[in-house]
């Protein structure tokens, strides 16, 4: 049985699993998209990705001890996904891609595989091709236990998985061209007076001639701001917020 997987660890990820769903769908994927959530997601959210015919699956949250770095309070839930062994092959993908072209070959891989980050010169974990294996997950929770310590806590889940694995396969950047977020202050005036707003804008880190997958990478989200956002994807990603925050809104509207 083969899955896509996302991992949902805080409710204001929502809607970026559902857009990455709705992205599988255009493109007519044959697999189905499973939702990973711990305990701290809410009855609210678990009726939605009902709605939206998402399968999900409650494992408890993982928060190592002397983690200091709040950043990455939550990435560790990522490595639950080793655990999914009714599963003989999963692609993991992060709820902040934008999918551009159907990507179900990546089954065929049968090596553990990750994306090479040319800005960090490591894997990104933010797409895997796994065959999940309790011995794995058991020594991935080791090794981080033994990484937070040595890191004085400042460590994520990516630094964990890398160190971990040896000879992972990996994927062309086209699987990952990432976009960072970015904004700057902006005075604007009306009658009332000066008034002050933020703009945002993509940087670039790296660019693919081809992309099949668009990352973007940082603290903002297209999910989290308004259609002030500028960018030659944008207005593909809005299209999906508007197709499944209307078919939010009537899910919600029957559960009242």
């Amino acid at each position: 049985m083969y899955s896509y997987v996302c991992v949902l660890s805080t409710n204001n990820y929502l809607d970026g699993v559902l857009v990455v769903n709705e992205c599988l769908k255009r493109f007519k994927s044959k697999y189905p998209l499973l939702c990973l959530i711990n305990e701290n997601i809410t009855e609210e959210t678990r009726k939605i990705l009902d709605g939206f015919d998402i399968k999900y699956k409650e494992d408890k949250a993982i928060l190592p001890s002397g983690l200091e770095d709040t950043r990455w309070k939550y990435t560790f839930d990522k490595l639950n996904i080793f655990k999914l062994t009714e599963y003989k092959k999963i692609v993991y993908l992060d709820s902040d891609f934008l999918i551009l072209e159907n990507i179900d070959n990546l089954f065929d891989i049968d090596k553990f595989t990750m994306v090479y980050d040319n800005n960090k010169d490591k894997y990104c974990s933010a797409l895997m091709v796994i065959k999940p294996n309790i011995d794995d997950y058991n020594g991935l929770i080791k090794k981080s236990e033994e990484m937070i310590k040595e890191s004085n806590g400042i460590i994520g889940d990516q630094n964990i998985i890398n160190e971990y694995f040896d000879g992972i396969n990996e994927l062309p950047v086209d699987y990952n061209v990432i976009k960072g977020i970015e904004n700057e202050l902006v005075y604007t005036y009306d009658y009332i007076g000066n008034r002050t707003t933020y703009k945002y804008f993509c940087k670039d880190y790296y660019w693919s001639g081809s992309p099949k997958i668009i990352h973007y990478y940082g603290d903002v989200k297209p999910f989290m701001i308004d259609r002030e956002f500028e960018d030659e994807y944008c207005y593909l990603y809005f299209y999906y917020l508007d197709l499944i925050r209307n078919k939010k809104d009537k899910i919600k509207n029957a559960n009242l």
